[in-house]
């Protein structure tokens, strides 16, 4: 598996939660909080970990069946009753987006998080200028990993003759950028990608990991003198 590209992508497209944002005592809460109002056992951890994969569009027909409107109209209020004060940046994630903004690299987010709350945690954290599109689930026909996304990119920022890096912590980001024949460069625990890469003529495009964006941030100041 390589390190990295030869040399920085033009372009990367960033997963948001567990990837810029450490989200997961957030998603627990509010997630806790909708299963305890339809009458759920409330979420572990380790169901925070195990969920937050999917979208709650995804989710909550699976679970709840014929009440997923209702436990959609609780989540509405949880989240609009949410004053972000869970929400912080993964140490070293506004370095290196701040650097590759003064370097003049392109940058969106992608993610599974439904749109209009992702706009608003985007703008909490005053993010907005740094990304050219901010995508969450529902804002177009498709979500994350559909190959349509590459097809919107392309048509709203003419990005076809662009090298494209997509960075995320989860299969789906890696489905993402398989799909659209982006590379890819895992964030956090990657281990679970070796069971993807193998299997895949993909394999050339996907990057050696970074645990933190401290050490990502090393790897490219030590190697990218233009950086």
């Amino acid at each position: 598996m390589e390190v990295f590209p030869e040399r920085i992508p033009d372009y990367i497209i960033f997963d948001w939660d567990g990837t810029i944002v450490d989200t997961l005592l957030l998603i627990k809460k509010v997630h806790s909080d909708v299963f305890e109002a339809m009458g759920y056992q409330e979420w572990s951890e380790e169901d925070a970990e195990r969920y937050m994969r999917f979208s709650a569009k995804e989710l909550y027909p699976k679970i709840f069946k014929e009440n997923a409107d209702k436990a959609f109209a609780y989540l509405e209020r949880f989240l609009n009753d949410n004053d972000f004060g869970m929400l912080k940046l993964f140490i070293g994630a506004e370095d290196i987006i701040k650097m590759l903004a003064e370097r003049g690299v392109g940058m969106s987010v992608v993610s599974h998080k439904r749109h209009d709350y992702l706009i608003k945690e985007v703008t909490k954290l005053n993010f907005c200028c740094f990304f050219d599109e901010v995508i969450g689930s529902g804002y177009l026909e498709f979500d994350k990993p559909d190959a349509r996304i590459r097809d919107y990119l392309f048509k709203k920022l003419s990005l076809e003759n662009n090298s494209i890096l997509v960075i995320g912590d989860s299969v789906t980001d890696f489905k993402l950028a398989q799909n659209c024949n982006f590379g890819f460069m895992p964030v956090g625990n990657s281990e679970w990608i070796e069971k993807y890469r193998k299997d895949c003529a993909y394999s050339n495009l996907c990057y050696h990991g970074f645990n933190d964006f401290i050490e990502f941030k090393k790897y490219i100041g030590c190697n990218y003198c233009l950086m």
